[in-house]
């Protein structure tokens, strides 16, 4: 073994004994000893989780965290729940509506629904009510309000049994199982003895969109056409063809 040797194996030991110099040789030792031959027990690491896993388990803490202020916050007491307003009937169902109620119903009723003056116009034009155009509210809720009873107007029939008829005896249950068999000119006869009110109640039920702010005889031609086309088309339809 030459010197060199030795003066590098000398270095590695120095350094080896200056770094236990505060130690004893026996404790050098046991440490020594304790990092060179006693093996080592594996080092198990748990493998990292991935971005689904991370979002998941985020999730899950925060709806645990939300369901734990749920059940330790109590409801606030005193607030009322919120009721859901009744939709507002048109026009010309409000009409029909208003026919059995007094006067402080009436005026209710268009107040509770906030009928704007456009509106109560038309329901005055339903039951021939004149009015200005320039009438104001409070006056247009007191006209209709105080409108006068009128003999054989529609009663819905839930609370009327036997249907109420016209001058010349028709009644609109009549007039809705018999309309749709006839031509337009004999549809336009039939719904003459008819007030506008009732003309737009058997419309309604007939399926047949028409205005309100319509007048009396439009409404009476737009059902007439309407049915009285279907008539036409059905008697061309069975009409039998020309053998040539």
């Amino acid at each position: 073994m030459k010197v060199d040797t030795v003066l590098g194996i000398i270095r590695k030991l120095s350094l080896i004994l200056e770094h236990y110099q505060d130690k004893t040789v026996d404790f050098m030792l046991d440490d020594i000893y304790q990092h060179c031959c006693v093996p080592a027990e594996p080092l198990i690491l748990e493998p990292e989780p991935d971005a689904r896993e991370m979002s998941q388990r985020e999730a899950e803490k925060q709806e645990r965290s939300e369901e734990m202020e749920r059940t330790e916050k109590p409801d606030k007491p005193g607030k009322p729940e919120k009721t859901q307003k009744p939709e507002k009937p048109s026009s010309a169902d409000a009409a029909l509506l208003m026919q059995d109620m007094n006067r402080e119903e009436r005026v209710d009723f268009l107040k509770f629904h906030k009928y704007i003056i456009r509106e109560m116009q038309t329901i005055a034009g339903i039951w021939d009510i004149k009015t200005k155009s320039n009438i104001k509210k409070a006056e247009i809720i007191e006209a209709i309000a105080s409108h006068k009873h009128v003999p054989g107007e529609v009663i819905p029939e839930a609370e009327s049994p036997k249907p109420k008829k016209t001058k010349k005896g028709k009644s609109i249950e009549n007039a809705i199982l018999e309309l749709p068999e006839m031509n337009q000119e004999e549809i336009m006869v039939y719904l003459e003895p008819f007030r506008k009110y009732e003309i737009l109640e058997i419309a309604r039920r007939l399926n047949v969109k028409v205005s309100a702010s319509n007048t009396r005889d439009n409404i009476i031609l737009l059902i007439a056409k309407q049915f009285g086309y279907k008539e036409l088309n059905r008697r061309i339809f069975e009409r039998p063809r020309r053998l040539n």
